[in-house]
């Protein structure tokens, strides 16, 4: 093999396995030993750590919230630096995984929490802090006052609100991975776009 080719085969296999990392979905894996299924729970049928929370409570719901993140975290953790070239692919590849998961006829979550994993390895505390203030802040509004966005537009906002910071905070690298994870997102949203767009298109 090519002196040249191998680190590039390795970023690729890398890439690889933190999309496999993203595509294993702890919900419905842990709900079966609770004797739920959480995608039945909720309009969206969502195997995330929300209709975790709705299905199973705490028990069942931190445990895939815990496991959620850390399937973002712990890849870009270890192989972010050894990923050369690829590492945006890298660092997008649990959430992509997740959202996209090739163990689940690629039907998989919102990938909020692998979200919260990837930038936790990539900035520690400081860009998941804006993204869950952000967050907080929504939801305050949401059961304080007659302000409420709806969820994806709470996401998107989120998101937004993340890249922004990423922008003035971080290099080129860093911006790319946040347009990366706002458009993933942004699919991962994409029926309740359709949704809301229909509802507005009826007379």
């Amino acid at each position: 093999m090519h002196s040249d080719t191998k680190p590039l085969l390795l970023a690729i296999a890398y890439c690889v396995l933190a999309y496999f990392s993203g595509s294993v979905l702890y919900a419905p894996l842990l709900g079966a030993i609770f004797g739920v299924d959480p995608r039945k729970v909720g309009i969206d049928g969502n195997p995330g750590a929300t209709n975790a929370f709705r299905a199973g409570g705490m028990a069942l719901g931190t445990p895939v919230l815990l496991l959620d993140f850390s399937k973002g975290f712990f890849p870009v953790f270890w192989l972010f630096e050894s990923a050369g070239p690829l590492q945006p692919l890298l660092a997008l590849a649990p959430v992509l995984g997740h959202i996209f998961p090739i163990f689940h006829r690629f039907r998989g979550g919102k990938g909020i929490a692998t979200t919260f994993g990837i930038w936790s390895a990539l900035t520690y505390w400081v860009i998941p802090s804006v993204l869950g203030t952000t967050f907080s802040v929504l939801l305050a509004l949401k059961h304080f006052t007659a302000f409420a966005l709806p969820d994806h537009l709470g996401v998107m906002a989120g998101m937004l609100h993340l890249t922004g910071w990423v922008a003035l905070l971080y290099n080129r690298l860093y911006l790319t991975i946040a347009l990366g994870n706002l458009a993933l997102l942004l699919l991962a949203h994409r029926r309740e776009f359709k949704r809301k767009g229909k509802n507005h298109a009826q007379p």
